[in-house]
């Protein structure tokens, strides 16, 4: 059994907040990307432009579902950690398996949402 220090617990806590932050601003970057989308769809049309403009809705939409889980599941570290913070009777190693196993799928998330974004602005730019 791994034993946490209020310390760990609190950086834990810490980076859970920044990470559901950072999911919410995803959220509103990922609705704002379907907006523009249309607003292109509704100047431009071509079966290119459609093949491509389905493959970005493609990957917003499972954005969406890659956030909401995310959500869910900082949504039950910080449960776990509010509960070790009242009542010290959660297992430390929980918390920690929670918390590296998040980590590891932000840092996932993040790389694969910035190479979406990033096509998604060059495909943008192909109509200027």
């Amino acid at each position: 059994m791994t034993v946490i220090s209020n310390i760990g617990v609190n950086y834990f806590y810490q980076e859970a907040l920044s990470w559901e932050r950072t999911m919410n601003y995803y959220l509103q970057e990922n609705s704002f990307f379907k907006t523009r989308l249309s607003q292109v769809l509704e100047h431009k049309m071509s079966n290119d432009l459609l093949d491509r403009a389905e493959y970005f809705q493609n990957c917003f939409i499972h954005n969406d579902e890659g956030m909401k889980s995310l959500k869910t599941d900082i949504d039950i570290l910080l449960r776990l950690i509010k509960e070790f913070n009242i009542a010290k009777k959660s297992n430390d190693a929980i918390i920690s398996g929670k918390y590296r196993k998040l980590d590891n799928e932000m840092k996932n998330f993040t790389k694969k949402f910035e190479e979406i974004k990033s096509a998604f602005n060059q495909y943008l730019l192909s109509f200027i």
